[in-house]
């Protein structure tokens, strides 16, 4: 969205890479890249991201349905209702590139069996992958592999198999949604090991794992299924068999070599495996949500250094590098050897992942003592009769690990916010991913319990839990209990934050010095976050009492601010407070916290996402660094530019807040031409984030209210008609998001005026969250 104001123009940087995207899609394949060549002329890194978006289409199999191959072939009918054999087809619960899938029940009287019945509806390329999948399942007979139970041939000539029908979910599902620890997991992953062991003995690649062929019934039996694209290792296919089997894969979860079309090997399943492993460990991993939500735009990726960031311990990060390398000899040579290191992993023994690496030895020695207990009465004896030297080497210790405490909950905000950016998540996935940030941040800490940036950076993601959760101020669930032992939760770490700052002194991330005026603005910032959830769902009078004493409090700390980040943070406290007297109808108090905040707007009007980076010209010194140091020095180039371009959205969303409260000040003062211009300053745009379509909707909503009042009902019309469009396709996207369903309802209810759904004549409806939520969808009204 444009705003006037005095930051860089360049804010649409993301809309206009997808606008791009999209309309080079609709291009030939052949005049995509002088198209966009011409339309990115100077500006080398929109072109680079639109080339990584289209690479990523053309790899995706989403083309199946557009290939010429594929046109004029037949499409098999509706199977529901029809006997097959002794089976009887219900309905069908599956569809997929190559056919479908029905529930079955056997009929013949000679006993009771619920099955699967798998059918192919496409040509004689695909019938030959289906009749290899019926002889594979036939050879590979496995307690955990899907039963073939029959086979046969529609009379219309559509071959198809009967399998066991296994009620399971995912295998990442499973694990969310039984909350398996970390040991439980890794003995489930194992028997998927064991399982992916037997066919590669048996010379068969899965070469398609991925977590929707893996299912885990309620008892726990963990099944393998869809070997549709599998090859053998002693067979040659023909070229075309090849190359639908290369289109069919998945290529999040594919190798490099799969994606290249090469021979089928077992190393391509360990990668898949390490994949898998990945996002199983940290529970729903971001780089994968990431993935689901940008698969409607045609974009699959998967950034394994990203979800790496997200899995504490360091030896299991170490097995899923090995297995996802990108040289086939470099990784696990066997399923078989992978679930023995996990194994390993569980029995407190070395790795082969890091035994054979540099230091090796030493973590060698160092997992026997962990194994042996006895060993660390010994150890600790004799760090005590080392003295001094025993000292400085444990205070060198306690600084690395608070080092690597800091910099991994600093990563974890960061990669988030780029999911956010990037993919707009819908809301139920939004306080997801921040649940697993702070989830994160909590493992980091069992290292580093008293390091204050980390702590720092859990306190920041519990508030904006407690936000997304219940605050009626923002985007959120409307589950305000929650919210609010998310808000104390982090008042408690802030209280121990501050203690932590008064004995050991500030401390710095990326953010900026985290010192004792932060923390206090902190806690002035989670107590007022409270008072207004009092104030909107509880006692307004003792909330609007508790907000006066911390207004006092607020206005009486004179803060230091460091860093962008902190600046945008203080910003956005006085623009609340300003909101917060709008709230009380002092109008004067609102001016006086809108120009304060507009002061510190030229901090952040110089951030610029294209500004060099640090170190960015200094190839020079890059020679001495060793690979790991290299890709630690980018990682953290690349993590300041996506904080910079977050940053600048930020700022501008703070600049249309600004605006719009100014042409709230006009409204309720009755000058609505004053009004309106406020509102027009804010701007337009087609591509709304979830920050800001909840402010335009307001701004149209006052704007139409205004036509009205100004005797331009046609005008008015169109904008109403905008806003009910904005609230249903929002509320599409959040269905969770019950005071926009709220705000939906009304605007839609034929009943009342167009004055009346949009609270024309008593605006603090539309400028506050007053109204009282219906209870959620599944609860009965009291």
């Amino acid at each position: 969205m444009a705003v006037q104001g005095n930051e860089p123009v360049d804010a649409g940087y993301f809309a206009e890479v997808e606008d791009l995207f999209f309309d080079a899609l609709e291009l030939p394949p052949n005049q995509r890249h002088s198209w966009l060549k011409n339309k990115c002329q100077g500006r080398q890194e929109i072109l680079n991201e639109v080339q990584v978006l289209l690479e990523a289409h053309v790899s995706s199999g989403e083309f199946l349905s557009e290939s010429p191959d594929l046109k004029g072939i037949a499409a098999c009918p509706d199977l529901s209702g029809r006997r097959l054999g002794n089976y009887l087809v219900g309905a069908e619960i599956a569809k997929g590139g190559m056919g479908r899938v029905y529930a079955a029940d056997r009929v013949d009287g000679e006993y009771q069996q619920r099955v699967a019945i798998k059918v192919v509806e496409l040509g004689q390329v695909e019938a030959e992958m289906f009749r290899r999948e019926r002889q594979t399942l036939a050879n590979l007979e496995h307690p955990n592999i899907v039963t073939l139970l029959d086979g046969g041939t529609l009379d219309e000539g559509f071959p198809y198999l009967v399998m066991e029908l296994v009620d399971g979910k995912a295998i990442d599902c499973y694990s969310i949604e039984h909350a398996l620890g970390r040991k439980e997991l890794i003995t489930v992953f194992c028997t998927l090991c064991k399982v992916v062991e037997h066919a590669h003995k048996q010379g068969v690649v899965h070469c398609d794992l991925k977590p929707a062929n893996i299912l885990v019934t309620e008892e726990g039996i963990l099944k393998l299924l869809d070997f549709g694209i599998s090859q053998t290792l002693i067979r040659t296919q023909d070229h075309q068999t090849e190359e639908l089997q290369s289109q069919a894969l998945t290529p999040e979860y594919a190798s490099p070599q799969r994606r290249a079309h090469k021979p089928p090997h077992v190393t391509d399943d360990i990668y898949s495996l390490g994949i898998i492993l990945g996002q199983l460990l940290i529970g729903e991993s971001l780089p994968r949500v990431a993935t689901e939500l940008l698969v409607k735009k045609r974009y699959k990726k998967i950034d394994i250094e990203h979800m790496l960031q997200l899995i504490p311990s360091h030896e299991l990060r170490a097995v899923i590098k090995k297995a996802t390398h990108d040289q086939p000899e470099q990784r696990y040579q066997s399923a078989n050897l992978l679930a023995a290191d996990l194994q390993n992993f569980l029995r407190h023994r070395p790795l082969k992942a890091i035994a054979g690496k540099k230091g090796g030895r030493l973590y060698t020695i160092y997992k026997g003592l962990v194994r042996n207990r006895n060993f660390w009465v010994v150890l600790m004896v004799s760090l005590l009769l080392l003295g001094t030297g025993a000292y400085f080497w444990n205070k060198h210790k306690v600084a690395e690990l608070n080092a690597n405490a800091a910099a991994a909950a600093r990563n974890v905000i960061t990669d988030m916010d780029a999911v956010f950016s990037r993919t707009e998540p819908s809301l139920d996935i939004l306080v997801e991913l921040i649940g697993i940030a702070v989830q994160n941040i909590e493992e980091t800490l069992t290292n580093a319990p008293e390091n204050i940036p980390a702590i720092h950076a859990q306190t920041d993601s519990l508030m904006r839990l407690g936000q997304h959760e219940g605050h009626p101020l923002y985007l959120n669930r409307g589950n305000y209990q929650d919210a609010q032992s998310y808000f104390l939760d982090a008042e408690e770490r802030l209280k121990k934050l501050a203690q932590l700052v008064i004995e050991h002194g500030p401390s710095k991330d990326a953010s900026g010095e985290i010192n004792s005026e932060v923390i206090t603005l902190d806690l002035l910032r989670v107590r007022r976050l409270l008072a207004e959830l009092e104030l909107y769902t509880g006692d307004k009078d003792a909330a609007l009492t508790q907000l006066s004493k911390l207004e006092k409090q607020f206005n009486s700390v004179d803060f230091t601010l460091t860093g962008h980040r902190q600046t945008l943070s203080y910003r956005h406290d006085l623009l609340s407070w300003a909101n917060i007297n709008l709230y009380r109808g002092d109008f004067a108090a609102v001016e006086r916290y809108l120009l304060e905040s507009e002061k510190y707007a030229s901090r952040t009007a110089t951030i610029d996402p294209k500004a060099p980076l640090p170190n960015q010209e200094k190839k020079a010194d890059e020679a001495g660094l060793s690979r790991e140091q290299l890709r630690l020095r980018r990682k953290a180039a690349e993590n300041l530019r996506r904080e910079r371009i977050d940053q600048l959205r930020k700022a501008r969303y703070l600049a249309a807040f600004t605006a719009a409260h100014r042409g709230h000040i006009a409204y309720l003062k009755g000058d609505y031409l004053a009004a309106d211009r406020d509102y027009l300053s804010i701007g337009d745009s087609k591509k709304l984030d979830i920050r800001f379509t909840p402010l335009f909707c307001r701004i149209q909503t006052m704007r139409a209210c205004i036509a009205l009042k100004t005797g331009r009902s046609e005008q008015a019309i169109k904008l109403h008609q905008k806003v009910q469009l904005l609230y249903d396709e929002f509320v599409a996207e959040h269905p969770s998001a019950r005071r926009f369903k709220l705000k939906q309802s009304r605007n839609n209810d034929s009943s009342l005026s167009i004055s009346e759904q949009m609270d024309c004549d008593t605006p603090r409806y539309t400028i506050f969250p007053l109204r009282d939520l219906p209870p959620p969808d599944d609860e009965e009204p009291l």
